[in-house]
């Protein structure tokens, strides 16, 4: 399974995605979305300690940075 964390510049957050989510889907966003934006995607990481890690290096200073409730839900 990948994850990969999804950066919103404008809103200062991240959220953590499961590869399979649909407003995930691999890194390329929601399907209603016409262009995904490269930057605001990660990598694949292969376990959700990678993401946690990679916020944590990449993104130190944000506050709001989650699991995304829809594909990881609150106890995940």
């Amino acid at each position: 399974m990948s994850y990969y964390v999804f950066h919103a510049t404008p809103h200062d957050r991240a959220r953590i995605h499961k590869g399979s989510c649909a407003r995930c889907r691999n890194g390329r966003g929601p399907e209603n979305q016409e262009e995904p934006d490269p930057e605001a995607w990660s990598p694949p990481m292969g376990t959700l300690a990678e993401a946690v890690a990679y916020i944590e290096l990449e993104f130190p200073c944000i506050d709001d940075a989650i699991k995304c409730p829809y594909c990881l839900g609150a106890g995940d």
